[in-house]
């Protein structure tokens, strides 16, 4: 749960060849589609779904994981700050320790502020 009463779900599991490549995030006013949006080529797209239809919001250009050696070279160049932090990884760690705790012990678990 979120600090607004929001519940959040997540599901993840490895990806095999055909396995669909998209999220949904669903809110009170519509949903947001990621098609493709997992996958390396370029193409992928967010698609706004709401009660006057359906907008693509954004289409990559590039492949993800172009981008992703891109912006760790202009980092490491000192041209642009490294995304994903220590700091950052502390947070996911918190999150994935509350995760394991809330299915040990079979209730939500609030996850502890790092």
């Amino acid at each position: 749960r979120l600090d607004n009463g929001a519940l959040a779900t997540l599901a993840s599991n490895q990806v095999l060849s055909g396995t669909p490549r998209d999220w949904v995030a669903i809110g009170r006013g519509g949903w947001l589609e990621g098609r493709g949006a997992l996958a390396g080529p370029a193409g992928d797209e967010v698609v706004l779904h709401n009660g006057e239809g359906a907008a693509v919001l954004a289409t990559s250009t590039a492949s993800a994981y172009d981008e992703e050696v891109a912006a760790f070279a202009r980092a490491v160049l000192g041209m642009a700050p490294v995304h994903g932090d220590g700091e950052d990884g502390l947070r996911n760690i918190a999150v994935v320790e509350a995760l394991y705790r809330s299915a040990r012990d079979k209730r939500g678990v609030a996850v502890e502020a790092v």
